[in-house]
């Protein structure tokens, strides 16, 4: 974030995606390796359950260096877009509840919303 100010930049960070291991206690997030590791196997009954510390992190950091809403830093919203997504995780890695299948249908969700802060970034 420093970098973007220090180089009068305008930088575009993205929120990191969620996961949807089933671990309903702790929000999906991965508990480590297990042979009892799951995915859900249909999407969260509320966007709340799952756990999003990381953007969490990522928006404190932003509000710490004053770099957000108008500011030199823009955030790509993208975890509440593929919340309701679980069934598009890898089905071809094991007990993979984190990386998405690149199917035309998981791009959109990506597409709008990098172009969103793209178009928020240029008109303001």
């Amino acid at each position: 974030a420093m970098t973007c100010k220090d180089l009068g930049a305008q930088c575009i960070f993205r929120e990191t995606s969620p996961q949807h291991f089933d671990t309903p206690a702790i929000g999906g997030l991965y508990t480590g390796p297990s042979e009892e590791i799951r995915c859900m196997n249909s999407p969260p009954s509320s966007f709340s359950t799952l756990n999003r510390w990381r953007n969490d992190v990522l928006y404190d950091v932003i509000g710490k260096v004053e770099a957000g809403d108008d500011g030199f830093i823009r955030v790509m919203p993208i975890f509440d877009r593929l919340t309701g997504l679980s069934m598009f995780h890898n089905p071809f890695v094991l007990h993979d509840c984190t990386h998405f299948a690149m199917d035309p249908e998981l791009w959109e969700p990506w597409h709008v919303s990098l172009t969103e802060v793209l178009v928020n970034a240029l008109c303001t």
